[in-house]
């Protein structure tokens, strides 16, 4: 009977589809509108991997060392490298959360990638959200290298459209530049002038105009840096939980010389949340500039009775930052160095690097250890008679041959005798106890003593 067309149809789609790893790996194009192209690239070469390899930790180090990497190009200015990595390593992290889940069929996850594109919009991106979203698995399958089954519903792939169509809306909004590396701020800010200084009159005008509002509680520029530097103890506090969590980790498999590749990931982990740090605390003005104060100095007055002061270059603007955007952003940091370290210890190790166990010996029981010892004697008494030139034949039963030992040693009749019986029962399926084998025993040692006080010379033929 020929199969439906439907059925044939679907078969052919189903064959015709991709691999989901291959799929996933278009969502690190979701993040262009904030890092190079290159870097989405060598991401997406990254999670294709990283899904292969079916390791959950590969993929969100291989993003963050990928982001580290290319935050290093940038040296030796550590300042746009540590700028460029404040932006680059939470959003690899983001990403890696967002293709984990989307892979064991979480349609929560596509929201991350999503906010990336939302932040940096562009078609590329959109486009490469709409191809992430076909390789939504299953919550049964957790294997990245099943094909993808089309779902029969159309509702997801509508829902995925409108979204489409509103983020090509909003990315044809004009916006705000993103305090970001070379791009230009915008001076969302509030200028006042220092107290104690007036406001110098603009030129061509004759009339004074009356300055700005003066502040009631002078502006302390320095208050904004102490903070600061008391605030950084909570990500390095961070920093110290997770290199304990790797350290112990590392202990736990061997040390640095058993595992040296944990000792790379360790130094590299180190160094980037080094470099995320000093990334918050090298030029803030970057990167907290559209919610801060910049307190321009006033213009002094010149002393009475001298001439007009030389121009002096004008001051550098200080930032003035609220304490609590400050603590809040080093609790943020506290919170994800502390979580990265829970994620560290909570790791479980892949089965193919698990030692194998070793077999446990079984322990024969007293039946099996009589049969045993019973055919150990009669291999020795072989061996023994072989020695003196009597030898087994093929045809020969055990009792034949032993009859025939006897025969030529009349000495061994009665040994011989009590190591058939004993082997008589082992030949033919049977079972022994204790006694029989220690009979056997006996009478292999007698055999190999009576043969030791026998010389060559009067050894009689049968």
């Amino acid at each position: 009977m020929p199969r439906p067309r439907s059925t044939r149809r679907g078969r052919g789609i189903l064959m015709a589809m991709p691999e989901r790893s291959l799929l996933l790996a278009a969502l690190p194009w979701t993040a262009l509108g904030l890092q190079a192209w290159w870097l989405c690239l060598l991401q997406s070469l990254g999670v294709w991997l990283s899904l292969k390899s079916r390791s959950r930790a590969a993929l969100p180090l291989g993003l963050l060392l990928l982001a580290l990497a290319a935050a290093l190009l940038n040296m030796p200015d550590v300042r746009r490298a540590a700028l460029t990595f404040v932006i680059t390593g939470p959003l690899s992290l983001l990403l890696a959360a967002g293709i984990l889940g989307a892979r064991t069929g979480r349609r929560w996850a596509l929201a991350l990638p999503a906010a990336a594109l939302l932040i940096g919009p562009s078609f590329v991106g959109a486009l490469a959200l709409l191809v992430g979203a076909l390789g939504l698995g299953n919550p049964d399958e957790r294997s990245s290298s099943q094909p993808l089954r089309p779902s029969a519903s159309p509702r997801p792939l509508g829902w995925l459209l409108g979204a489409a169509l509103l983020i090509a809306a909003f990315a044809a909004l004009p916006r705000p530049s993103l305090p970001h590396l070379d791009r230009t701020p915008i001076d969302v800010v509030e200028r006042v002038t220092a107290p104690g200084a007036k406001a110098a009159a603009p030129r061509g005008s004759r009339t004074p105009r009356p300055g700005p509002a003066q502040v009631t509680r002078p502006p302390r520029p320095d208050h904004s840096l102490q903070t600061l530097l008391n605030a950084a103890t909570l990500p390095l506090l961070g920093m110290l939980l997770l290199c304990l969590a790797i350290l112990r980790r590392g202990w736990g498999r061997g040390g640095p010389r058993a595992q040296p590749l944990l000792a790379v990931l360790t130094l590299a982990l180190l160094l980037a949340a080094g470099l995320f740090v000093l990334g918050l605390l090298l030029q803030p003005q970057a990167v907290y500039r559209v919610v801060g104060q910049i307190v321009t100095p006033g213009t002094p007055e010149p002393p009475a009775g001298r001439g007009p002061a030389a121009a002096a270059p004008p001051p550098a603007a200080a930032l003035l930052l609220p304490d609590w955007l400050i603590w809040s952003v080093s609790v943020l940091g506290l919170l994800l160095l502390a979580g990265a370290a829970w994620f560290v210890l909570s790791l479980k190790e892949p089965p193919e690097d698990q030692p194998e166990a070793r077999p446990v010996p079984e322990t024969d029981t007293p039946a099996e250890e009589a049969l045993g010892r019973v055919r150990a004697a009669y291999a020795a008494t072989l061996r023994r008679l072989a020695s003196r030139g009597l030898s087994r034949a093929t045809h020969e039963t055990p009792d034949e041959f032993l009859r025939r030992a006897a025969a030529r040693w009349p000495e061994l009749q009665t040994p011989l005798a009590h190591l058939t019986g004993a082997y008589r029962p082992v030949r033919y399926g049977g079972a022994v106890d204790e006694s029989q084998a220690a009979a056997a025993e006996r009478a292999a040692a007698d055999v190999q003593l009576t043969l030791l006080n026998i010389p060559d010379s009067s050894e009689r033929q049968p």
